[in-house]
């Protein structure tokens, strides 16, 4: 009966990149600095436009922790209308507050307007995901090499970057969120990198060449 009720991270719980709606005029607004930082550094070492690599780090935020926490979902759901509402605003007429028993509405547009921008102000998409993420297990290998396949068909086929290229922006990507293999344990950051190298504890490599060479392992190029 176990087996019966386990649940099929493969199948039910992978995101694809199509249904992730990046809006530039959303989205950058509830990126965390680290997400911003790295998109720009990425954009002045391989030439990606930084709207373009800053879509493809949030959504692998998104695709790697979706499988672990089901509330993303319906917390995502509430944002992506949103962003689908910005990309062709039109002016609000009324917000209304329904209960059970009454509701209410706001019909002056100084005060809806006052609303709407705290209302995207108020929302931390990072801290929720973040703290939901803690209390459940790792991603699952297999959505790992999917949502590596699905930045890597992105950034070969769309953004025409090279093989090895590719291999190296996705590891930076996976590093930022502490991604990896239950054997070797997260990729290194480049700083932690050169401390065991220097201590001798790793093969003689560059920070790239190993990026390239643990990313490689998900994909079948």
């Amino acid at each position: 009966m176990g087996k019966l009720n386990k649940r099929d991270t493969n199948k039910e719980y992978f995101r694809p990149l199509k249904s992730f709606r990046y809006n530039p005029f959303f989205h950058p607004s509830i990126a965390n600095n680290r997400q911003l930082v790295l998109a720009k550094n990425l954009h002045r070492s391989y030439g990606i436009p930084e709207g373009n690599i800053l879509r493809l780090i949030m959504y692998a935020d998104i695709a790697l922790s979706y499988p672990t926490d089901s509330e993303v979902q319906v917390y995502y759901s509430e944002i992506s209308e949103i962003a689908d509402f910005e990309k062709s605003p039109i002016p609000i007429e009324k917000v209304v507050f329904r209960g059970n028993a009454k509701a209410f509405e706001i019909t002056n547009p100084y005060l809806i307007d006052k609303l709407y921008k705290s209302l995207l102000e108020l929302i931390d998409f990072q801290k929720i995901t973040q703290e939901k993420r803690a209390k459940k297990k790792s991603t699952s290998a297999k959505i790992i090499k999917k949502v590596a396949t699905e930045l890597f068909n992105q950034l070969t086929q769309v953004e025409n970057i090279s093989n090895w290229r590719s291999l190296c922006i996705i590891g930076y990507i996976f590093c930022l969120y502490n991604i990896g293999s239950k054997s070797q344990g997260p990729i290194l950051s480049e700083e932690k990198f050169n401390i065991l190298q220097k201590g001798n504890q790793i093969l003689n490599e560059t920070y790239l060449q190993y990026l390239a060479s643990r990313i490689e392992q998900y994909i079948n190029i």
